[in-house]
């Protein structure tokens, strides 16, 4: 076999996964807020401030809506890049399921969650439904009781915002 140049000669069993702060980046690009994604008081229970503060990275993510004039900014809502956003993010949890932490999957599932109950993504519900899936086998069978119980709190705290 041929050695080429183009393909990192280092150790190769590691997989390179989407971060919370960079998949909050890549849906505020499509027009979603920090506040609409995380609403109430889960952003404190999920220290998503934090998360978004941290990492490598100097570039702060806001917490506060953008607006112009006082009114909302509303663009152009990119469908499909949600799609391939989700899709990725599904193929991620199922190829490198061991690469998030547990508080990482709790805010993953909360933002399915959220995208979820977005009218304008109903084209790709089954999408989100896999990733929620997949979400799901990511826990291990000693955390079920706990996070069942977890859940139903952020649960109970998304539709509260909605009514």
């Amino acid at each position: 076999m041929q050695n080429r140049e183009d393909i990192p000669q280092h150790s190769r069993g590691t997989s390179w996964v989407p971060s919370i702060k960079k998949l909050v980046k890549e849906l505020k690009s499509c027009g979603a807020t920090v506040v609409k994604l995380y609403p109430g008081n889960i952003v404190d229970q999920l220290n998503v401030k934090d998360i978004l503060s941290s990492e490598n990275s100097s570039e702060e993510i806001q917490m506060e809506e953008e607006t112009v004039n006082g009114e909302t900014q509303t663009e152009c809502f990119p469908v499909v890049n949600i799609m391939h956003l989700v899709q990725f993010l599904t193929h991620c949890l199922q190829k490198c399921p061991l690469s998030y932490t547990v508080q990482d999957l709790r805010n993953l599932m909360v933002v399915m969650c959220r995208i979820a109950l977005d009218l304008r993504l109903q084209t790709i519900v089954f999408d989100i439904e896999m990733c929620v899936a997949t979400l799901l086998n990511c826990f291990g069978e000693t955390q079920w009781p706990d996070e069942v119980q977890g859940f139903g709190t952020f649960f109970g705290m998304l539709t509260y915002v909605l009514i």
